[in-house]
């Protein structure tokens, strides 16, 4: 998976979507999508999109290191499953 995977997959394992996921950097988004389709996305930014996620960066580079330890949330209510 590259970057942008991992960050659409973070955020809908934590109930969110792309659009709430800009709303919550400030951003609208079609920017959101650039900015995390982009190849050389910064540390900075992957940091702030982490953030409003309520994940860690390493779940954005790698999401195998912390899978086990992620909260997973519906999609479609945004309830936390067990």
């Amino acid at each position: 998976m590259n970057i942008a995977e991992n960050i659409k997959r973070a955020y809908k394992l934590h109930g969110l979507t792309g659009t709430e996921v800009a709303r919550k950097l400030g951003i609208v988004q079609p920017q959101f999508s650039r900015l995390i389709n982009n190849p050389k996305i910064k540390v900075e930014d992957l940091e702030k999109i982490a953030d409003a996620i309520g994940c860690s960066v390493v779940d954005l580079i790698d999401p195998s290191v912390s899978d086990d330890n992620m909260q997973k949330y519906c999609p479609y209510c945004g309830k936390k499953l067990k």
